[in-house]
């Protein structure tokens, strides 16, 4: 798709971003021109808190205008679209952003399409976006039961020059190369460790079960999650409990029964 075409795609569901912005800008030029109008005598308007709001209107919209750039950077950056990496804008202060990440080749989680829930704070840039998986994965800096990512870049490590580009693009490395030693799922990275093989093996069997991978699946795991089915389990928690018992079968039925 030329990136004239995938530009559009941005204000497509949401005509009235452009306006918003425009709106922002205005109030601050109109806020300028009536300053020398106000009337502070008759203390309706206290000149500190007048600069207060003043200020803080200004960063917002320089915020805001800035994230308009990065979503259209990761729109229309025919690179970005070739590694596999999307955005969908959910409302029309770019809050809410649905993000996708094709699974790295050479990893186990090549061919799956993992989803991302991006939510922008209000003080961005000064803070990080919040992201988690949203599609499930086997890998030892996302926890999966609940999808939160451990990645410097989104906690301590995080810098205003960063972008919403920089940002994916950090997160799908950190498919290609875990780091086991400083977890978010220490369950995940314990079998990182130990055995790498079989996590090799259980982060495809996910893949393919959660992310629509194209691989064959695991005709043994797949034999062991439905006698976990046939006990009255989803099959949800039951790949979830065998993974974390190494595949053990006896192992995951007594963690689930005791």
């Amino acid at each position: 798709m030329r990136p004239k075409a995938r530009e559009s795609l941005l204000f497509d569901r949401f005509p009235d971003t452009e306006r918003i912005a425009n709106e922002r800008t205005g109030a601050i030029c109109h806020v300028t021109l009536t300053l020398s109008q106000l009337n502070f005598e008759n203390k309706k308007i206290e000149r500190d808190k007048f600069f207060e709001v003043f200020i803080t209107s200004n960063m917002a919209s320089i915020a805001f205008s800035r994230l308009q750039r990065e979503c259209k950077e990761v729109v229309t950056n025919s690179e970005i679209a070739e590694t596999g990496i999307m955005i969908e804008i959910l409302n029309e202060r770019l809050t809410d952003i649905k993000g996708q990440i094709r699974g790295p080749p050479d990893t186990p989680y090549e061919g799956g399409l993992f989803d991302l829930d991006i939510h922008i704070p209000e003080n961005y840039p000064f803070t990080p976006p919040k992201i988690k998986f949203t599609t499930k994965i086997w890998h030892p800096n996302v926890s999966s039961q609940t999808g939160t990512i451990c990645l410097d870049i989104l906690k301590d490590q995080w810098a205003a020059s960063l972008t919403l580009r920089t940002v994916l693009l950090s997160i799908q490395a950190l498919m290609c190369t875990p780091e086991p030693k400083d977890p978010q799922d220490a369950v995940v990275a314990r079998q990182y460790i130990d055995s790498h093989t079989l996590f090799k093996s259980t982060a495809e069997y996910w893949t393919v079960k959660f992310a629509k991978g194209k691989g064959p699946e695991n005709a043994d795991y797949k034999s062991k999650v439905d006698k976990i089915r046939d006990m009255g389990i989803r099959e949800e928690e039951a790949i979830a409990v065998l993974s974390c018992n190494n595949w053990d079968l006896s192992k995951a039925t007594e963690y689930i029964f005791n």
